[in-house]
């Protein structure tokens, strides 16, 4: 499972404000999740990028393999985002070049899971 770094103060707060939520909330949820992963035998890392959508993965490496995509969208809450799904079996270049980017961020991401303390700027707050 690839997240949101919490460290990435200008994303966590762009992700917050496109869900509707408080960056604290954001935080909150994503320390969650690693924490209730770990216990499943679910890996984590958090990437430390762009990260607008939501990639969720079925069966990745069956015949039946599936995405659904998230899209989140400026203004949208919830319950209004539109969500695509996107099979293996009736769309094998797209699933197929979706997987990869899934898999290179995942290459990419912190594995270390290591919440980083603010850092303040020149002016002296935290950032």
């Amino acid at each position: 499972m690839v997240l949101a770094s919490p460290n990435e103060k200008v994303m966590i707060d762009k992700i917050a404000e496109g869900v509707s939520e408080t960056s604290k909330r954001v935080i909150d949820s994503i320390e969650s999740v690693t924490t209730s992963a770990k216990p499943k035998g679910i890996e984590v890392r958090w990437w430390e990028g762009l990260s607008c959508n939501i990639m969720v993965f079925g069966n990745p490496n069956d015949i039946d393999a599936w995405v659904m995509l998230d899209l989140v969208l400026p203004t949208l809450s919830d319950e209004q985002r539109p969500v695509v799904r996107i099979w293996k079996s009736r769309m094998p270049e797209l699933y197929k070049n979706l997987l990869s980017v899934y898999n290179e961020i995942w290459d990419k991401s912190d594995k270390t899971l290591e919440i980083r303390p603010p850092t303040p700027d020149k002016e002296g707050s935290q950032t």
